[in-house]
């Protein structure tokens, strides 16, 4: 499901009838503003299956200001395991309604369902130089980042994250109001108890300028340290960073601030056991979902 949230899209998997397993026999997306209750519905031109589940990655990013924004769907499978296997990248146009196979050469790997991060209209990943080695990698692995640029439709080069990978583990990403890229880094080999946060100076597909934002000592605190979720939030203006925390449970959020603040926020838990909690934020948003012309829609599904 691919939700539009202040003008920017995101997307977001569902698990059908709770079973992780189940292989989904509908693979159309659907483009919905939930403040408007507008929906499009998107109809992608292949579809594969790696053990009942698809693989698939997204994007998706704008061309342009807020007052005049294309916007352009990136869906994608890289499927490496000791030497590449499966690749293909495609773009879909808002406006035209068409898909364009993209021609991508990977010198990098992104892990299969890896979710991307919207700044400014492009997006990024965690990533790692690829190699007999990068197999079986996850994100946790990664000691780069990557950009995609909607507006001249390739990846840019990689990015270095702010500290050395062989002394850090955990590598998860977020976003500060769709204008600065956040990492945190969990020290798992050298102290699992301490994670950093840094955020970006300046951000673009070809550099990148970190900060450090927060460093967090969770052993005074904690008996177990601490494990993120693959998402994040912090509060920039308050300086304090929350969480999901899979050594607790899917509903427990952690926040964690300056001087050793630590507080655990528990959800009302969802009666589908099998679902994975994600966080990101939510603005709601006037802008209107551009539909296609029922004929361009009619030409669209012959070609």
């Amino acid at each position: 499901m691919i939700l539009l949230m202040d003008y920017n899209l995101y997307l977001i998997s569902v698990v059908v009838d709770g079973d992780p397993y189940i292989e989904c026999k509908d693979t159309r997306l659907v483009v919905w503003n939930p403040y408007w209750g507008l929906t499009r519905w998107i109809e992608p031109r292949y579809s594969h299956h790696l053990i009942g589940c698809a693989r698939f990655s997204y994007a998706l990013g704008y061309v342009g200001n807020i007052s005049c924004r294309s916007h352009k769907l990136l869906r994608f499978i890289d499927y490496f395991f000791h030497g590449p296997e499966l690749e293909w990248y495609e773009i879909y146009d808002f406006e035209s309604g068409l898909w364009t196979t993209l021609d991508v050469t990977p010198h990098w790997c992104i892990s299969l369902g890896s979710h991307g991060i919207s700044i400014k209209g492009n997006t990024y990943w965690s990533a790692i130089t690829r190699n007999s080695r990068s197999h079986g990698l996850t994100i946790y692995d990664h000691d780069h980042i990557i950009c995609f640029d909607f507006t001249s439709e390739r990846f840019g080069p990689l990015l270095p994250l702010p500290l050395n990978a062989e002394y850090y583990g955990d590598v998860i990403l977020s976003s500060v109001k769709e204008e600065k890229l956040a990492v945190l880094q969990q020290q798992n080999r050298a102290n699992p108890y301490m994670f950093d946060i840094w955020i970006t100076i300046n951000i673009e597909p070809g550099h990148v300028l970190w900060t450090k934002f927060l460093k967090v000592d969770m052993e005074t605190v904690m008996e177990t340290p601490f494990k993120s979720s693959e998402s994040f939030f912090i509060d920039e203006k308050n300086k304090i960073v929350m969480s999901f925390d899979e050594t607790l449970n899917p509903y427990t959020i952690s926040i964690f601030g300056e001087a050793g603040y630590y507080r655990v926020v528990n959800l009302e838990q969802h009666a589908n056991t099998w679902s994975r909690s994600q966080m990101c934020t939510y603005v709601p948003s006037l802008l209107q979902i551009k539909q296609l012309p029922l004929i361009q829609v009619e030409k669209c599904f012959i070609i």
